[in-house]
C-alpha cells in the first residue's frame, strides 16, 4: 500500500475502517503530500504485520489531530518522517503504544510548526538508533517530556532541536548518550534557549559536535 494516496491533493476525508491490512507490511508514503486531508478514520484496523510507516503523513498540512490509538506498532521498525511537514498538527494520540521494534525515528515531527508540547514518555526508544531531525523546525515547541526513556542504542542526535526557537529550557538528564556519535547542529538556532540539563552525561562515543549551539 506504499504511496497508495500519494499526491491526492484534493482529498479531504478518508474512511479506512473497512480495509483489511492484516497482511500488509509497507504503508510508507501512503498519504504523502495529501495537502488537503483533514480527517482519517482508521476504525479498528489490524496493522499487526506493518513494518514500515516512514513518511506516512508527510506533507498532510491540513491535519490538526491524528488518532493512532488502535494502531498495532509491535512490528514497525521505521517511523521516520511520519508527521513531517504536518504544519498544523497539534494533537497526536498514540494510545497504549507498543513500539519496541522501532529503530528509525529520524525527522518524526520535522516541521510540525504548531506543536507546542509533546510527551514521549510512553514511547519505547530501546531499539532506536536514529532520532536526528526529530523536532527540526518545530518553531512553536515549548516543552518536551522525555520521561525515563531508554536511548542506549541511539547514535545520531544531529539537528534534533534545530530552529526550535520557542524552547527556553530542556531536560536531557535521563537520556543515555553513551552510543551517540553525532550531535551536530543539535541546538542550532534555538535562539531563546537559556538552560540545558545534561545530568551526568556519558559522551564517550561522541565524534561530531559541529555547530552544536550555533545561532
Amino acid at each position: 500500500m506504499k504511496y497508495l494516496f500519494c499526491g491526492c491533493y484534493e482529498l479531504v476525508s478518508l474512511d479506512l475502517s473497512n480495509f483489511d491490512i492484516s497482511h500488509v507490511t509497507d504503508i510508507s508514503h501512503m498519504f504523502y503530500f495529501c495537502r488537503s486531508l483533514e480527517e482519517i478514520n482508521f476504525g479498528n484496523i489490524n496493522s499487526s504485520s506493518v513494518i514500515n510507516m516512514g513518511n506516512l503523513f508527510n506533507g498532510c498540512s491540513k491535519l490538526t489531530s491524528i488518532d493512532l490509538s488502535n494502531f498495532d506498532f509491535s512490528h514497525v521498525t521505521d517511523i521516520s518522517y511520519l508527521f513531517s511537514n504536518c504544519y498544523n498538527l497539534e494533537n497526536i494520540n498514540f494510545g497504549n503504544i507498543n513500539n519496541s521494534s522501532v529503530q528509525n525515528m529520524r525527522g518524526l515531527f520535522q516541521s510540525c510548526s504548531q506543536l507546542k508540547s509533546i510527551n514521549l514518555s510512553d514511547l519505547d526508544f530501546s531499539n532506536v538508533t536514529d532520532i536526528s531531525y526529530m523536532f527540526y523546525y518545530c518553531n512553536n515547541l515549548e516543552t518536551v517530556n522525555f520521561g525515563y526513556i531508554n536511548t542506549s542504542m541511539v547514535n545520531d542526535m544531529s539537528y534534533l532541536f534545530y530552529i526550535c526557537n520557542k524552547l527556553i529550557s530542556i531536560d536531557l538528564s535521563n537520556l543515555d548518550f553513551s552510543h551517540v556519535t553525532s550531535m551536530s547542529n543539535m541546538f542550532s538556532y534555538c535562539s531563546k534557549l537559556e538552560q540545558i540539563h545534561f545530568g551526568n552525561i556519558n559522551s564517550v562515543s561522541l565524534k561530531n559536535m559541529k555547530y552544536l549551539f550555533y545561532g
